[in-house]
């Protein structure tokens, strides 16, 4: 169907949704007076505001599709997640009236089957584990073409998110993390259960602080027979996540056991308290070979206040061989649980899902763009399983194909389309070189642009006032950005790589994750901008200000900040490496466990500056303080 235009066709479709009941939907029509807005956006807004529909509702409805809101009797409220087992949706029991965590997966074709294979483990292991430090699965089943698990819904904050928020974690507070996962990994290996991806991103912590683990998907069934299916559909010689997984893991994931959880929960534990992964590689095949092989930094090198005790806790943890490793997760427990103590937890519930939704649509788009590549070089190319699963929107699959690139419908021929209005003035956006149109806006839509995941690539944004845009996931590789007002902008994950910005305004902006290697940022104004986690590999950054940025576990690797403004910037675990800072202004700023090899510091500026190593900075090459003398000067 097509999408709506006016309030009339809008109120229709919630109508044909069965979101609202009728009475209740005439009751508020009546009430607050909707048919008073010409336009469907009107509409939409004011049923948002009004807690009438959830704004996840309100965008398919908007884009025309009315169908796939329930799944049996659970009303789909809201995105909360989405990876490569399926998408992850906050729902409604309607018969209880409480609120659900619903997993689902569309059935994939034949040659795809061990996708619903593992996503089978999660739902069976689910309803065997009952723990309180194990997330709960209520239901599974199938509805159509779509499966489903049911769990409770915890509105939490995950030990990544929370990780590249804050930067390492204080030493009791991640001890106390660490003690409550151990419990659950306790309760799943007396029931003959070994996780084997135990993550920060697996570990889901609430309010109160209390953590549960997440994703039993590769679970190890006690070496059942469906096990041994799952190992013949994937092959096992290596499952699980490379910055986390044990080292007989990355050799054979079928032949491990309780110890290659034990020793990525070391792994997770050092990450917390250091804030960075044990080995930063390049590559899948760098860190499987360095959890093989090497020794991580030493904890107390990068966090001299984690005590020493617990730092040797995470050796034995981390150990290679697993026979060295604490025999059990209650012995983790009991070595740890000196060291702990319970926090609450605080943050932004609805700032943490709009992030996480920005992440899809990011990962969504690099899907796609390699798809492009692939399709450009090898036409025949086999889409990967994480591709189909996360293009495919699960409330619609039975519209769809697997694998479509696609997640819009295309409307009726027979549907009748609105009238049409005079155009608006509008503004075009052109690419610098070669004057193609990329994007029309109306003059009224520039603050607060809608913009998120547009392809800008080398677009022509010089002097524009943008001030409030939402770019993220935007691709503005290549652009021009010089002296364009962006002040206070919305840029998560927005690739900016090589882009032109000299003397850009970006104070405020959040470009939490963005792409900005080898960007021209030459002072550029980026007053209290967000860069957490940005990749500036290279970026040229002299004379920008930088005052009281947020660039904790940016990149920054060769980046050029001559006489940048860094006064009380962020930069804890951040990495410098090779970074040009001659002349900078670090008064202020907070350089813990941020990397510095290499990197040019001489003329700068330090005052209250605290180092990579949580004391005082004093530059390598800096003069040692001058004595004062007990004797007046002669005069």
């Amino acid at each position: 169907m097509s999408a709506p235009a006016t309030a009339d066709a809008f109120l229709e479709l919630v109508r044909k949704s069965q979101l609202i009941d009728p009475r209740r939907l005439q009751a508020a029509q009546d009430r607050l007076g909707l048919l008073r807005h010409r336009s469907a956006q009107g509409v939409a807004r004011h049923m948002v505001k009004a807690g009438l529909l959830t704004s996840f509702q309100a965008r398919r409805l908007l884009d025309g599709r009315h169908r796939g809101f329930f799944v049996k009797h659970y009303k789909v409220l809201e995105v909360i997640g989405a990876g490569g087992m399926g998408w992850l949706y906050l729902a409604e029991d309607t018969q209880k009236g409480e609120k659900v965590a619903l997993k689902l997966l569309p059935t994939p074709p034949e040659d795809q089957r061990g996708v619903v294979a593992r996503f089978e483990v999660e739902g069976r292991v689910g309803l065997k584990l009952q723990h309180p430090n194990i997330i709960r699965t209520l239901e599974v089943g199938r509805n159509g073409d779509v499966h489903y698990i049911v769990m409770e819904f915890v509105p939490g904050i995950n030990l990544q998110e929370m990780i590249d928020l804050m930067g390492a974690i204080d030493p009791r507070h991640a001890c106390d993390i660490a003690c409550q996962t151990a419990l659950g990994l306790q309760h799943a290996h007396e029931q003959g259960l070994v996780h084997r991806d135990i993550k920060p991103a697996n570990l889901l912590i609430d309010r109160e602080g209390t953590v549960r683990i997440l994703d039993f998907g590769l679970a190890m069934l006690d070496r059942e027979d469906y096990e041994f299916s799952l190992a013949m559909i994937f092959g096992q010689d290596c499952l699980g996540t490379a910055d986390y997984a044990a080292p007989e893991q990355t050799r054979n994931s079928y032949e491990v056991g309780p110890a290659a959880d034990i020793y990525s929960l070391g792994c997770t534990l050092y990450t917390m308290l250091t804030g960075r992964v044990p080995f930063p590689g390049n590559t899948v095949s760098e860190k499987m070979k360095a959890h093989q092989r090497l020794q991580p930094v030493s904890i107390r090198q990068l966090a001299p206040h984690v005590p020493e005790e617990v730092a040797r806790v995470v050796r034995r943890m981390m150990a290679k061989d697993p026979k060295q490793r604490p025999q059990s997760a209650r012995e983790v427990y009991r070595a740890l649980i000196p060291f702990a103590k319970r926090k609450r937890t605080v943050f932004n519930y609805r700032a943490i899902l709009k992030a996480r939704v920005a992440e899809i649509h990011r990962r969504i788009a690099a899907i796609r763009r390699r798809q492009a590549q692939q399709e450009t070089s090898t036409p025949n190319a086999r889409r990967s399983r994480t591709t189909s699963i996360l293009l495919i929107d699960p409330l619609s699959s039975q519209s769809q194909t697997w694998g479509s690139s696609t997640g819009v419908r295309t409307p009726s021929p027979e549907t009748p389309q609105p009238q049409s209005t005079p155009p608006p003035q509008k503004v075009q956006i052109r690419h610098r070189h070669t004057g193609e149109v990329l994007l029309e806006l109306e003059e009224d839509q520039l603050k607060e642009a809608p913009l998120r995941g547009a392809r800008l690539a080398g677009a022509d944004l010089q002097g524009l006032q943008l001030p409030l845009a939402k770019l993220s996931n935007a691709d503005l590789q290549g652009a021009r950005l010089e002296k364009a007002n962006l002040t206070r902008a919305e840029m998560l994950n927005t690739w900016l790589t090589q882009a032109d910005a000299a003397q850009v305004q970006l104070a405020g902006a959040d470009l939490s994750g963005a792409q900005l290697n080898q960007a021209h940022l030459e002072r550029a104004n980026l007053v209290e901008a967000v860069l957490r986690n940005a990749k500036l590999v290279q970026a040229q950054l002299n004379g920008a200000d930088l005052s009281r940025a947020d660039m904790s576990m940016a990149e920054l690797t060769g980046a050029d900040l001559r006489e940048a403004k860094l006064y009380q910037a962020n930069l804890r675990g951040a990495n410098l490496d090779g970074a040009d800072l001659r002349g900078a202004d670090l008064r202020g700023a907070n350089l813990a466990g941020a990397h510095l090899l290499g990197a040019k510091l001489q003329g700068v500026i330090v005052e209250d500056t605290i180092g990579p190593d949580g004391q005082p900075f004093q530059p390598p090459d800096a003069p040692p303080p001058k004595k004062r003398s007990l004797w007046p000067r002669r005069r």
